[in-house]
């Protein structure tokens, strides 16, 4: 991995608490093929396939073993070369879930509410992403910074300052692959 991005990711966790990098950025291998099974498991779950019956606002989460499964295995390059010189923490990763949007759907503000590093990343579609600035009473009241997230967008937050964040899907479907350990990314 390049050192020069691990040292900006490092120092924008640190101080912003959120930053943007990619597959490429990570000289990670292309993960198309996986990225087109995870798609078919979701699409083949019985959520998704009733959820095509109903008018539906908001994304989809998915958190059924094969859907996390596949997701794991996608994501595991990205902690391995996020935590390369903390094997512990590359291999201990948890699987959070796998959201479904199509086009229009949002991702309400919401907070995480974990102590490490939160890291989502987009395999197809594209979704606006909102960070909120960070208030002792109500963190949800001006946005911080705004991402456009594309396929092989990996966005990473810094969960231990628990920073608002919402989502919107422009351009659907839209998936995101949501996983975290409870460690700080060190340089």
């Amino acid at each position: 991995m390049n050192l020069a991005e691990l040292h900006r990711l490092v120092a924008n966790l640190d101080g912003d608490g959120h930053v943007l990098t990619s597959f490429d950025a990570l000289g990670l291998p292309h993960y198309e093929p996986l990225a087109t099974e995870v798609l078919r498991a979701v699409q083949g779950t019985d959520q998704f396939k009733e959820s095509a019956h109903g008018n539906r606002s908001g994304m989809l989460m998915f958190r059924e073993a094969q859907t996390l499964d596949l997701g794991r295995q996608l994501v595991a390059p990205v902690f391995g070369a996020l935590f390369s010189g903390a094997p512990e923490a590359a291999e201990g990763f948890g699987m959070y879930c796998v959201n479904h949007y199509e086009g229009g759907n949002t991702f309400k503000p919401h907070q995480d509410y974990f102590d490490g590093t939160i890291v989502i990343v987009t395999t197809c579609g594209e979704r606006r992403f909102a960070v909120y600035e960070k208030h002792d009473d109500d963190v949800f009241v001006g946005v911080q910074r705004s991402y456009v997230l594309r396929a092989g967008s990996i966005m990473l937050l810094n969960g231990y300052m628990n920073l608002g964040h919402a989502a919107e899907c422009t351009v659907g479907p839209s998936l995101s692959i949501v996983a975290d350990v409870p460690s700080p990314i060190v340089r």
